[in-house]
């Protein structure tokens, strides 16, 4: 299939005249460089310690490579499914039972894919058409809106407030945005870049306002292992009621501090 394909490649290529290269229309024009290249770029110029993307600077764990190897070596290496493979896709609904006591099915609830970033465009991807809103809480993962437009839809966005408790998400202001087009609402914590977590006041604010209706729930909830002072992580996982409308998007990367982010997975 590969020779058949550069064949095609090959024929096309030396049939055209040299000014005849076709003209590439971006569809998203309005995207440029992301803030993570801009800041990396500019600390690399400068010579300044990077905090705008997370770089590791140590090594890959040793025993993560022999453990590469021994899977390659015994036959690890060949396409598994698309939804991931079975046995990591029962492990992580294992995982996710035993910290938030959620059942999902390992065979119909759980994918894995490449990246938490990709989970998140494949999960808008699927259910926002042309028109749908989609309401974003800002600051925001600079991934939501260029997906969001990709699939057509219209992002509806909604401010943090910072007050006395740091950044909140004024949910009166997120219910007033709603209308019968929204059907996806797009919630981070932990939140990227404030650091900020939602509480179970918020789970329950969040139910009352999705409750009746047919928006669907997209939980960021890639930094769920990065809370402390004895903070609870409350993902969307442990509300039933949320749970049955929501994706919910976990990273392997993060949770494993893995050098990369090897995998995402989606509940």
């Amino acid at each position: 299939m590969a020779t058949r394909a550069c064949a095609r490649i090959a024929v096309r290529t030396t049939s055209r005249s040299p000014t005849s290269t076709p003209v590439l229309h971006t569809r998203l024009p309005a995207v440029g460089t992301t803030i993570f290249s801009l800041m990396s770029a500019l600390a690399s110029e400068h010579g300044a310690v990077n905090l705008g993307q997370g770089f590791p600077d140590f090594a890959c764990e040793p025993a993560l490579l022999d453990h590469v190897d021994a899977a390659m070596r015994a036959g690890h290496n060949q396409y598994p499914m698309m939804t991931g493979v079975p046995a990591l896709r029962g492990a992580i609904a294992a995982k996710i039972a035993a910290v938030y006591g959620a059942q999902y099915d390992a065979a119909s609830e759980i994918t894995v894919t490449a990246g938490a970033t990709q989970a998140l465009t494949t999960a808008i991807l699927c259910c926002v058409h042309p028109g749908d809103e989609v309401i974003v809480i800002e600051p925001a993962y600079d991934s939501y809106l260029p997906a969001i437009t990709l699939a057509g839809g219209v992002p509806v966005l909604v401010s943090m407030q910072l007050g006395e408790q740091g950044y909140t998400v004024p949910w009166d202001r997120l219910a007033a945005a709603v209308t019968p087009r929204a059907r996806l609402i797009v919630i981070n914590t932990p939140h990227n870049p404030t650091g900020s977590v939602l509480r179970a006041a918020d789970m329950r604010a969040l139910g009352d306002i999705v409750r009746g209706s047919d928006i669907v729930i997209l939980s960021d909830e890639v930094y769920e292992h990065m809370v402390y002072d004895g903070a609870r992580h409350e993902s969307v996982s442990r509300y039933p009621e949320l749970a049955e409308r929501s994706f919910v998007v976990s990273s392997f990367g993060k949770t494993y501090h893995v050098k990369g982010e090897f995998q995402a997975w989606t509940h």
